[in-house]
């Protein structure tokens, strides 16, 4: 096993899934979770750098981690995928046609990592930061197509950058990081948590999830112009489609 200093661990837990199975069967339930945990796959997939990694799923939940090879902004992008993984994931439709309802923790600090198991052998990552970040997941809000809540410990609040802060605060229509205040969690008493919250997410392109650190770095620089110059910015003409340009300079 190899011990990392600085890491952030994120946990999805798929709301309603107990309701789907009990409703709609096995078969349709599992085609509606593979779709979404795809969506996952693809925000992790397209994060800035490629250090998000997934760890694993099973049933209703999805964990990944950031850090294992020592990256500083560990904090910092897993906000960025959590944020995508609410707004893309939420819009996958469930059996019975609603939108699809998420729990989303994030919490950061030391852990362990290893392969266990000789037959089926499997890459986990273990130690209380990893608890600590289910149990964010289980007291969370739960986020929708319409209203996003990412639960948010206070050791992932403070390692977050001035870019970070930036990004939540500006780009994501509406979206905010505030104290949520002392929650319970269990087994681990009463915490104070923070949360990203939102209630504007139509507004939120996809593309904001593709975005790398230096990109919001450029766009967060570009708030402080006019619309009219902001758009003779290469960036913008590379990256960003016409359509999405009110949405993220709004």
């Amino acid at each position: 096993a190899e011990s990392h200093e600085e890491t952030t661990v994120m946990f999805v837990y798929i709301d309603s899934f107990n309701e789907m199975l009990q409703e709609f069967g096995a078969t349709r339930t599992i085609q509606w979770v593979n779709e979404v945990f795809g969506v996952m796959d693809e925000v992790v997939g397209s994060a800035d750098g490629g250090n998000v990694t997934k760890v694993e799923t099973f049933n209703n939940f999805y964990m990944t981690v950031c850090g294992l090879t020592g990256e500083a902004s560990h904090a910092d992008e897993s906000v960025r995928v959590a944020i995508g993984v609410a707004v893309r994931a939420s819009k996958v439709a469930l059996p019975d046609g609603e939108h699809t309802t998420l729990k989303i923790g994030l919490n950061s600090g030391r852990l362990s990592s290893g392969v266990i198991g000789v037959q089926s052998p499997r890459f986990s990552i273990f130690g209380d930061t990893v608890n600590i970040a289910s149990r964010m997941a289980s007291s969370a809000l739960v986020s929708t197509s319409s209203c996003l809540f990412v639960h948010v410990s206070e050791s992932t609040t403070h390692l977050l950058s001035p870019s970070a802060w930036a990004f939540i605060r500006s780009f994501a229509a509406g979206l905010r990081l505030c104290k949520r205040g002392p929650v319970y969690l269990k087994g681990k008493g009463t915490r104070t948590t923070w949360q990203i919250s939102g209630s504007d997410l139509h507004r939120v392109p996809h593309s904001l999830a593709l975005l790398g650190r230096l990109e919001l770095d450029t766009l967060a620089a570009l708030r402080t112009h006019s619309f009219t110059h902001s758009l003779t910015h290469p960036f913008l003409q590379r990256v960003i489609l016409p359509q999405t340009f009110s949405a993220i300079l709004a």
